[in-house]
């Protein structure tokens, strides 16, 4: 995630405490959308660090979360859509929706 918001530090080791702090640093007071997509892993801890990275971001950001497991989107809490194989074009105008509002 730093690497592709271009915030990515060389200088940063591989810890995962001084990786999230580097992008909880380079997310505060931006407005975002994030999409993780295909999301197989249910394990509420893990979701839930990777979650408080992203609490310092403006209002109005979004993260999206696909996944074909029943226990990942119960874990999200939040809206959940049920599809089967969509239109591309209905499958475009759901996501524009839901990730810009209007």
């Amino acid at each position: 995630l730093l690497q592709e918001i271009g915030s990515f530090d060389l200088k940063v080791d591989n810890n995962l405490n001084q990786l999230q702090v580097k992008l909880k640093e380079s997310l505060k007071g931006k407005k975002f959308l994030i999409v993780l997509d295909d999301v197989w892993n249910d394990n509420y801890n893990e979701w839930d660090d990777l979650r408080n990275v992203f609490v310092q971001g403006d209002i109005g950001s979004k993260i999206i979360v696909t996944t074909r497991k029943e226990s990942v989107a119960m874990l999200m809490g939040n809206e959940q859509i049920s599809m089967d194989t969509l239109p591309i074009e209905v499958s475009w105008s759901l996501f524009k929706r839901h990730a810009f509002e209007h």
